[in-house]
Parts: structure tokens; C-alpha cells; sequence
């Protein structure tokens, strides 16, 4: 047993030099998951659903969720981006692939994880989940407390001075607005939470203000640089 818990140990400080990003703290080495689980019956995670009816998943440093086409998005907190397709569900499971990358995903709720894998045979947890949901539910059976948030998500095109473009990303959950955005490339440092305007919609942490008016035109100040865009 000493010897297990010793090759163990082994492979996860391997896994921390090769991959020292996902080693901080909340984001755990796992070796054990490296081992097959046989699935008895269909599991039900304390967060109201299973691999068969999630649609939206939370970790703290972003979220996926699922466009209702057998593709899914993770949208990271520092503005990251990035494209899946689902090629498998089970009682306990999401699985992802990334052909760009050659990644795959495993969305696991009985475990809580997200678990990273690749081609070129690397495997282990990526990040752990701290939320989940099918998008449609907003409270219990019996209206006595949340489930879960319903979330959305809109990606806009802009077009900017001299031709320069920008890319919006809109999202909502429950009574939460944020918008990401990437400018000429550039994308920025993470979400925009709204804030109070007297017109149009407002996005702004004091550093870099996103404002929208109409639906069609767009007022930037990134840090002292100021443009304007119309939509696409």
C-alpha cells in the first residue's frame, strides 16, 4: 500500500512540473481517476442533474455550456475561449472533444471534476466543478429554493475605426450581466460585470467600459483608448 500511495504522489508532482498552471490551489491532481469505474445505476450529483441532463457547467475559472446542437463553449473568467463537441453522455459524464487541440474533456458530476485529456496520453483533473444545471430548471418541484440560474450567452460582431474588428460576447444568469470582449485581436483581462447607465447597456470594472446602444452601435474606452463600432 506504501508503495501505491508512493507511485501516486510520483505521478501527481510529475503532473504539477509538466502542467504547473493547473496545480494551484482548487484545480487538485488526481491520480486515481486515472483507474476505470464501472457505473451501476444512474446518479443523480447533489446539484439536481446527472451526465444525461447537464447543460451548464461552473468551475472557478469559468464555465461550459451547451448551444443545443451537440456543441459546447467554455468561456474562461480571463476572457478564454474555446470550442467542443460532444461525442458521448452517460449516468455520471459529459465527454468532449476539441479536434483543434486533439483534447478531450470529461465533465464528471458524481466526481465533481473536469477531467483533461490528450493525445499524446496525458490525463488528469483539470478543474473541479462547483456548479451545474440544465439551463431550463430555475427552482425546485415545490418552488422552495434554487437549482440553479438559467444561463445564456449571445456573441456579437462589430466593426470598428479603420476596419478594426470586435467581438462581444453577452451573458446572463438569473439577474447577473457580464460581457467579454476581444478588440483587434486583444482579448480583454476578463468579464465586465453591467453597471447603471442612464441609456443603452452599461459594462464597466473602472478600467475598461463597454457600452452598447441600440443593438448596433458601441462605445469603447479600453484604458484611455476610446472607438466606436457598428454591429456587423
Amino acid at each position: 500500500m506504501r508503495h501505491n500511495l508512493l507511485r501516486q504522489v510520483a505521478l501527481a508532482v510529475s503532473i504539477t512540473a509538466f502542467f504547473p498552471a493547473y496545480a494551484k490551489a482548487g484545480q487538485f491532481l488526481n491520480p486515481a481517476i486515472l483507474a476505470d469505474t464501472k457505473i451501476g445505476g444512474l446518479v443523480q450529483a447533489n446539484f439536481g442533474v446527472n451526465g444525461r441532463t447537464v447543460q451548464f457547467v461552473a468551475t472557478p475559472e469559468g464555465r461550459f455550456f451547451n448551444d443545443g446542437r451537440g456543441n459546447w463553449r467554455e468561456l474562461g473568467n480571463n476572457g478564454t475561449s474555446f470550442n467542443f463537441r460532444e461525442t458521448q453522455r452517460d449516468d455520471w459524464s459529459v465527454y468532449l472533444r476539441d479536434d483543434s487541440r486533439g483534447v478531450n474533456l470529461q465533465l464528471d458530476l458524481h466526481r465533481k471534476e473536469v477531467i483533461y485529456s490528450d493525445d499524446g496520453g496525458r490525463k488528469f483533473v483539470l478543474y473541479q466543478i462547483i456548479d451545474a444545471h440544465d439551463q431550463a430548471s430555475t427552482q425546485s418541484d415545490d418552488g422552495g429554493g434554487q437549482v440553479g440560474n438559467a444561463y445564456s450567452s449571445t456573441v456579437v460582431e462589430y466593426t470598428c475605426n479603420e476596419g478594426i474588428p470586435l467581438t462581444l460576447v453577452f451573458e446572463s444568469e438569473g439577474e447577473e450581466n457580464w460581457v467579454s470582449w476581444t478588440h483587434d485581436g486583444f482579448k480583454g483581462p476578463g468579464r465586465l460585470p453591467n453597471v447603471i447607465s442612464g441609456s443603452g447597456s452599461k459594462y464597466s470594472d473602472g478600467r475598461y467600459t463597454v457600452w452598447e446602444h441600440g443593438g448596433n452601435e458601441v462605445y469603447l474606452n479600453l484604458d484611455g483608448i476610446e472607438d466606436r463600432c457598428t454591429r456587423s
